[in-house]
């Protein structure tokens, strides 16, 4: 709103109504779009950041072109079987086609289509199965609010079968993984993993070695395996809703 008012012809003009017409060039509050001293204006058609309020955007003022793959949100997640004979893998919604490879020689899958019954058929979905060897399983999907997530099925006598993180939790909720022997049948302990505190600066730091290159650079799924370990010491909060017969512990530090 101008400070400054209409005037009528052959009204007095008073030393008020022209300190408010230069109030409305100079003012940085109530004026015009200007820093007060020597900035233009705003060019037509442009808004001021301080201008927008929440939700002011409609996406058809947007260009599609304004909207790179540098702007767009992602989060990442892995997923790695170690023993397992196969194992059903639940991703996040509007996420891309997992990259799976063998991890050393002689490391093999067979990508499959997940089994029936998930809750909801719009995320990803896959499984693998005949797995020889360790195999790796890394995706993009759109959005990262949060909180991360890691999961981990073992055996207890032989040791861990596949372990599964990510920035978000999974589609709906549920342990994201399940594996299998051989002969179709469940196998394995569930257990989520409280994150540790470092985790996201862990992650970057993963992505960042592995895109530059660097020697003896691993995912975070890997360092998770090989320099951590389940505190079986530890009791955290149980999250709400969650299944009795799954266990939530932390991880500790291997010692060296």
């Amino acid at each position: 709103m101008a400070n400054s008012a209409d005037v009528n012809a052959g009204d007095d003009i008073l030393a008020s109504q022209y300190n408010n017409l230069r109030k409305d060039v100079l003012d940085t509050n109530t004026g015009h779009d200007h820093d007060g001293a020597g900035s233009k204006a705003l060019a037509a058609n442009t808004v001021g950041a301080t201008q927008l309020t929440t939700d002011a955007v409609e996406t058809a003022k947007i260009k599609n072109a304004n909207v790179s793959s540098a702007k767009v949100k992602t989060g990442t997640g892995s997923f790695t079987n170690i023993t397992a004979g196969s194992t059903n893998v639940n991703m996040q919604d509007y996420c891309f086609f997992p990259n799976v490879h063998g991890d050393g020689a002689g490391a093999t899958a067979t990508l499959k289509a997940a089994l029936s019954g998930q809750d909801s058929i719009y995320s990803g979905h896959f499984m693998l199965d005949d797995v020889i060897g360790t195999v790796d399983t890394y995706w993009r999907y759109i959005s990262s609010s949060g909180p991360p997530e890691i999961w981990i099925v073992r055996d207890n006598s032989t040791g861990l079968y596949a372990i599964w993180e990510a920035d978000d939790p999974a589609s709906y909720g549920k342990p994201p993984m399940v594996c299998y022997d051989k002969g179709g049948n469940q196998i394995g302990e569930t257990i989520k993993i409280v994150p540790p505190e470092n985790y996201t600066e862990m992650k970057t730091q993963c992505h960042r070695d592995m895109a530059e290159r660097k020697l003896g650079a691993k995912p975070i799924g890997k360092v998770l395996l090989e320099e951590w370990e389940i505190d079986e010491q530890s009791n955290p909060k149980r999250p709400a809703g969650l299944p009795p017969e799954i266990l939530v512990k932390r991880l500790k530090k291997k010692a060296k």
